[in-house]
């Protein structure tokens, strides 16, 4: 029964806040996809921002080259899907400045992955691979009371969940 979160500023305009609760608990039917090409793995979620519209994989990593995840355009993506009784999610917020554009600053959106390792750290499976296009009318940042914090005033923002 505990709720901790920790703020970090990734970008002069990008603030990120990681919230650990172990009571958000959320019992849903998820896909695992996996990459046959580089045998990674990744988790989509059926509720929520972390699902297929918003979940992107790379295609070459070198240049760092993505597309959005389709099973009917990439034959090498392999879906599995599960279910779970209760799975502990933390939350990540991503929060802007109140007076931010994509559009004045020269970005079209960004992209958040968070990641970790098999049980033999050596391969990497992906919790979380959002895309987050401002170009897209269906995706709306909330608008958050302004607060400040490292002398900068934040008032938007998007929640989504980690397992």
């Amino acid at each position: 029964m505990a709720r901790s979160n920790k703020y970090l500023k990734l970008h002069q305009d990008i603030l990120l806040e990681w919230i650990y609760d172990t009571e958000n608990l959320v019992s849903e039917t998820y896909q695992v996809v996996q990459n046959l090409s580089t045998d990674r793995r990744g988790y989509i979620s059926q509720l929520g921002l972390n699902k297929f519209e918003n979940t992107v994989f790379p295609i070459d990593e070198v240049i760092k080259k993505y597309a959005k995840v389709d099973g009917s355009k990439y034959n090498f993506l392999k879906f599995e899907t599960y279910s779970t009784p209760y799975t502990q999610f933390d939350k990540l917020k991503i929060y802007l400045p109140t007076s931010y554009s994509f559009s004045d600053s020269g970005y079209i959106g960004f992209y958040v992955r968070v990641w970790t390792y098999d049980y033999t750290n050596k391969k990497q499976i992906d919790l979380s691979s959002y895309l987050y296009d401002d170009t897209a009318s269906d995706q709306d940042l909330n608008l958050n009371e302004d607060f400040y914090f490292d002398e900068q005033v934040w008032g938007k923002y998007l929640t989504y969940s980690v397992p």
